[in-house]
């Protein structure tokens, strides 16, 4: 025991005498040190930043030169599509012009078709009519070869100038001149 209390006589006498110049010295190469480590801790920390900034910075480098030629690109592609959009305007304005014209046309046509219709409805009832007033005709005069009163009847009634219809007046005019 006597060893260790000798041992811890003499450190603690070595530390006693130490005299400040040394402690000085001593924590200046502890600083030393540990600067050394920070140092190089520092590095690495730097030497990853540096790659990261490196490659980053070449990737966005070629990005940025691949978008700008895909700017000109687009560039190139909305001025075409604008002379499409302008050429379609235009077509679309002819269009709307022709259909317009078509409507007017269509309308004409449908009001001569209308009033050609009427005129073909009143003829039609005309032409009905007289088809009705022959048929009589024909009945009576069918008859008259068989009497011979009503042949005599008619042609008395066309030289006095008796009653005459649109639709028989010929006939009646006539008399039995058939």
């Amino acid at each position: 025991m006597r060893t260790c209390a000798s041992l811890f006589a003499v450190s603690h006498a070595a530390v006693a005498q130490r005299n400040p110049v040394s402690k000085v010295v001593d924590l200046l190469r502890d600083m030393q040190a540990k600067i050394e480590a920070d140092g190089k801790a520092e590095t690495k920390v730097y030497d990853k930043y540096a790659c990261w900034c490196a490659t980053t910075t070449q990737r966005k480098t070629e990005q940025i030169t691949e978008h700008k030629a895909s700017i000109a690109s687009l560039s190139n592609e909305i001025l075409e599509l604008k002379a499409v959009i302008a050429t379609r305007e235009n077509d679309i304005a002819k269009l709307d012009a022709d259909i317009a014209d078509n409507d007017e046309s269509m309308k004409q046509a449908t009001t001569l078709r209308e009033n050609e219709n009427k005129a073909f409805m009143a003829e039609t009832a005309e032409m009905q009519s007289a088809i009705g007033s022959l048929e009589k005709a024909i009945k009576v005069l069918s008859g008259a070869g068989t009497g011979g009163a009503a042949l005599v009847e008619g042609a008395a009634v066309g030289e006095r100038g008796g009653p005459k219809t649109k639709s028989s007046g010929g006939l009646l005019q006539q008399g039995g001149k058939l």
